[in-house]
Parts: structure tokens; sequence; C-alpha cells
């Protein structure tokens, strides 16, 4: 069972989550209880991917994340950003540092659950550190 939720900032720039909800064309986080409703930017609703970086770190859609080879696997020093994949209906993650900008799908498998997981920090996310868009090899 997976955990469904959402995250979305509000015009001060605070962080609400729970569930989504699009009401009266607003875009809205609700409670889990229920009981408090916040309207948000559109542009900064993410849904949570189901994973934690190394660090117990929620990652969200939107989120950036350093990934660091280690030895015994093949990948190397990598960032890249959480995104939805629509022709595959699913969270991934796209190389910033990548000419391709293919996304990668998270799925359960031995290299993301065993592998990459336990080598990655979320260092910030899009709409916070734009900055870190522009990070070079």
């Amino acid at each position: 069972m997976r955990t469904i939720k959402f995250r979305g900032k509000t015009e001060n720039g605070e962080w609400f989550y729970g569930n989504f909800l699009f009401l009266n064309c607003n875009p809205q986080i609700v409670s889990f209880a229920g009981l408090f409703r916040w309207n948000v930017n559109k542009e900064t609703i993410g849904q949570f991917t189901g994973l934690n970086d190394k660090n117990g770190i929620e990652i969200y859609e939107g989120d950036i994340f350093r990934y660091n080879q280690h030895k015994g696997y093949l990948l190397n020093d990598f960032t890249a950003i959480v995104q939805y994949d629509e022709s595959r209906a699913c969270l991934g993650y796209v190389e910033i540092e990548s000419t391709t900008k293919f996304i990668t799908p998270f799925c359960r498998h031995d290299e993301l659950e065993k592998d990459i997981f336990l080598h990655i920090d979320v260092i910030g996310n899009i709409h916070d550190n734009p900055e870190l868009l522009n990070i070079k090899k």
C-alpha cells in the first residue's frame, strides 16, 4: 500500500501537505482530517513519490536530488529533478546535466531500493531553489 499525498506552496511561501482538491477553479491542499484548506499556487503542487532519500526525507515531484557514486555501482554522480512522466503515467527523475532529458521511472526494483535511494540527498526543489537547475558537471 502506498501513501498518496501532495504538497503545495501558498502565495506567502508556506508549504502545506495533505490531499489535493481543485475547488471553484482554486487548487487547494486539504489537511488529512479535512479540517483545513489552503489555496496554493497551481505551479507548486507536487505528488509524494512514496520514497525517501538516505536521510529519510520524503521525495516529491519537483524536488532536486543529488546521487553520489559509490564503490560497487556503475552510475556516476548526478543531480536530478523529480518529474511526472505522462507517457508512462508514473513519477521518475531527469538528470539535470543530461542533454536527452529522458525520464527514468521510479519503480520497485533492486537498483532503486538497494542502491539509488541509499545514496541520494534531496538538496532542494525547483520552486525554492531554481539556481540548482544550472548545475554543471
